[in-house]
């Protein structure tokens, strides 16, 4: 087992390695990085407890450290995936037009309602996010403006509450992605997002009159 904390070793300590996660490493890198030690721990501590020959115990560092790499392959695609949609739609204003905003939040809701019985599971989220945003607005917990992205809006709901800007974030980028990204909806991912929201709404509304 020595033979193989060795390998290990040599690929901790291996110039591209060493070479690849220098000290100008991004977010993506570092946590990478510590994805990919704790995997290496995580087999040194195994390799004491196996018992085979040599050879064997070769085998067994190649293989796993090549199922590793491989996760680690798919987890840097996702994570790449993410924070490009992220950095994509973060210049988009939900609002396209003036008169898009000339909707009140009840509006959108009973629209909402409207395409959800035609079927129409990706125009009844938009419908479900714009009510949303406009009943913030309502109750001053943000400023609706043409020109404002939702990730403004997010900055301000965490000024204000920053459990309700984590829900706001969630449906803000699965609207961008209907919008701009063309994804379309199914009834599933609809009412998901549909309990969620009303949640929210059904409890804070049952706050404000507890306090009145």
């Amino acid at each position: 087992m020595a033979q193989a904390r060795e390998r290990l070793a040599e690929i901790l300590e291996g110039q591209e390695y060493t070479v690849y996660y220098e000290d100008n490493r991004g977010f993506l890198e570092r946590t990478i990085e510590r994805i990919w030690i704790e995997f290496i721990n995580f087999i040194a501590d195994m390799l004491p407890n196996l018992s085979p020959s040599s050879q064997s115990a070769n085998y067994v560092v190649i293989v796993l450290v090549l199922l590793g790499a491989a996760a680690l392959i798919v987890i840097f695609l996702l994570l790449v995936r993410y924070y490009s949609q992220k950095r994509r739609y973060r210049n988009l204003s939900p609002f396209q037009t003036e008169d898009a905003m000339k909707w009140s939040s009840n509006m959108h809701f009973e629209e909402m309602k409207v395409q959800e019985r035609k079927g129409d599971y990706t125009s009844a989220l938009r419908h479900l996010f714009l009510g949303l945003l406009l009943y913030f607005h309502d109750i001053s917990w943000l400023e609706a403006r043409i020109w404002k992205t939702n990730w403004e809006y997010v900055e301000e709901l965490k000024k204000v509450n920053r459990e309700t800007a984590a829900l706001f974030h969630d449906v803000a980028l699965i609207f961008d992605r209907v919008t701009y990204g063309k994804l379309t909806v199914e009834q599933e991912q609809f009412e998901k997002y549909k309990e969620m929201v009303m949640s929210w709404l059904h409890s804070y509304n049952e706050k404000q009159r507890e306090e009145e």
